[in-house]
This record gives C-alpha cells, structure tokens and sequence, in this order.
C-alpha cells in the first residue's frame, strides 16, 4: 500500500514538473466577429443584414468570419458609426451613401469622407405615381393642373420626385394643389377622385399599393426616356427600376420607374480576403435569399456591383464579384490593389 501511495506521489511529481517547463497551448481563436449597422427592425434593411449574415456565418469556420445584426437609427446613424469604427458594415441608402462620399447635404464638409468602400448594391426603393385607371393620366406631365398628394404631412418631401421634376421640366406650381395627407388617408382620397395622383418611393411589392390597387383600378405612371437617362447619368445614386407585371393587381405590364437601392457598405480597412468571402458567401445563397421576402426579389444580380454606388468598390468586393461574372465599375484611383491590409 505504501508503494502505491508513493508511486503515485512520484508519478504527480513528474506530471507538475513538466506542466511548469512545458508551454501552454492557447485554445486557437474564434472566427472574427463583424457587425453590421441596419435599421428599424421592422424595415427591410434588418432582414436582408440577416439574410446576408446567414450567408457569411455558414462559411465562418473557413473564413474566419462571422457575422453579426444590430438595429441602428438608420443609414445616417450607420454612415457616423462606420467612420468611427463602432460598425464593421451597414446598410445604407444609396441617396445617403452619397452624401457622405461627396461631403454634400447631410454630411457638409470640405473635405469628405474617402475612407467608405462599397460592397454590394441591394433592393431598389422606386419613385411610384399612382393615378385611378380610367383618370386619362398617361404620364407625369399629364398632372399639370390636377390635385397631387406629394407626401405625409411634418415628412420631407422625397428628393426623386424633384429630381423627376427637373428632368422633365415641370413646376409644381404648375399643379392645381400639391397636398400633405396621412397615408391611411391616401387611398381613399384617390379612389373617391378627390385627389388626382400619389406620389411614393417605396420597395416594391408595397402593402400600401397593394391596399390602393384593392380598393379601385390603378394605374402606375412610367418614367423612361432620354430625358431620364440624362437625370440618371447626373445622379449616380439613382439607378433604373422596373416593377415586373403583376406586382400589384390590374398591373399586366412591366412599369419602368428609377429609384435609389439600399447598399451594403464597409471601410477601406476591412480586410480583403473578409470582404471577399463575404461577398462570395451572399453570390453562393443570392437565389436564397431572394426568396427570403418578396422585397428582396428586386435584387438584380447583374448590377450589384454597379447600381447606384458612389464610394469606390472594396477591393475584396471586386474580386469576388469579377470571379463570378459580374460587371463591375473601372477600377479607381482611391482602390488599391487587391493585397490583403
């Protein structure tokens, strides 16, 4: 008994003398975590940041990557925080993307921001203008001296529907009455022929239009044309849309509108080889996610590298998109080359 007891003692011994002279092995490091600025968690821009970060986390133990949602105040608030390092990414509005590359609006600066890359444009927000069907209303400049509800009342007026104004010179004094209405209030009005024209930007499908087309035969005016090819080539962060037929009831033809598209976007510092899995991993799932919500239908594969973006595309953006076939825009000056920072 003795011998056993000792043979232990010396086994315990030895076993402590190389834990003290042996290294310690750290457990390996877990993916690194980036989060992602969004919205409301009752907008669209909260879900596809999950559709996206579902995307990204199934790859996460290759990458080295995961990916994680926060509700935020929105694209301003989400723009603020990427530039001090609180976010990784955001979804942001491309009108908003805008502003903060150019130091214009919002974001007034003489020296603006270079530091934002983009990643990948998204879903549209379109300009609609709805009108009753048999109103005779063909185009937007058919609303001269008719009755239009341009916006909800104590809410700024959306700037697509002045820049459709400017491209197609017409005066908004020109129209018997501009007016503010709560949007419950909107349908009803048209449909009793009180007022002539709703003016919207939405993502499409929309429940309100939805709720308009329920309740009398409407009609959605299109914009196209030279004289909107010239307003889209001035404003970069606009970008074509058309609603495919039948997105809402009684609408048997496309209807081609423009719009501004909610990106996704980063600093330049994110890695390369993060940007690009990430990017990589929402191509790999994009017909996935595209059934995730009907809004998000609207993303345009074609043009996720191109639509609507201001900031310079991430290096690691671009690489993942030109393997896959997609069009991006002519490398800038401010992208460096596609090595890993």
């Amino acid at each position: 008994m003795q011998f056993l007891v000792r043979r232990a003692a010396a086994l315990a011994a030895v076993l402590l003398s190389i834990g003290a002279s042996a290294p310690v092995l750290a457990a390996a490091p877990g993916p690194r975590t980036l989060v992602v600025g969004t919205g409301a968690v009752a907008g669209y821009a909260y879900p596809i940041a999950g559709a996206i970060c579902r995307a990204a986390n199934a790859t996460r133990d290759k990458s080295g990557y995961r990916c994680a949602v926060e509700s935020t105040e929105g694209s301003v608030a989400n723009l603020q925080r990427l530039a001090t390092g609180d976010l990784d990414l955001a979804i942001v509005q491309s009108d908003w993307q805008r502003q903060f590359v150019t130091g214009t609006g919002k974001f007034q600066s003489p020296k603006p921001d270079t530091e934002l890359r983009a990643l990948l444009s998204l879903y549209p927000e379109v300009l609609a203008i709805v009108v009753r069907a048999d109103s005779g209303i063909a185009g937007a400049e058919d609303l001269r001296g008719k009755k239009v509800v341009i916006g909800e009342p104590k809410l700024p007026l959306n700037p697509l529907f002045g820049d459709l104004l400017a491209a197609i010179d017409l005066d908004r004094k020109e129209f018997a009455q501009t007016i503010e209405m709560p949007l419950s209030e909107q349908p009803k009005s048209l449909c009793d022929k009180r007022v002539d024209a709703l003016v919207t930007v939405v993502a499409h499908p929309s429940m309100f239009l939805a709720q308009t087309a329920a309740a009398c035969p409407i009609k959605l005016l299109e914009f196209k044309g030279e004289a909107i090819d010239q307003m889209l080539r001035t404003r970069p962060h606009l970008a074509a849309a058309t609603l495919a037929a039948g997105t809402y009831p009684g609408q048997a033809e496309p209807v081609a509108s423009f719009g501004i598209r909610a990106t996704l976007v980063t600093r330049a510092s994110l890695p390369d080889e993060a940007a690009e899995s990430l990017v990589a991993s929402v191509l790999a799932d994009l017909d996935s996610i595209r059934r995730q919500h009907p809004v998000f239908a609207g993303i345009d594969r074609a043009q996720l590298g191109t639509a609507a973006l201001s900031a310079p595309l991430h290096p690691g953006a671009r690489k993942a998109l030109e393997k896959a076939g997609i069009a991006t825009p002519p490398l800038a000056a401010a992208e460096p080359s596609g090595a890993s920072r």
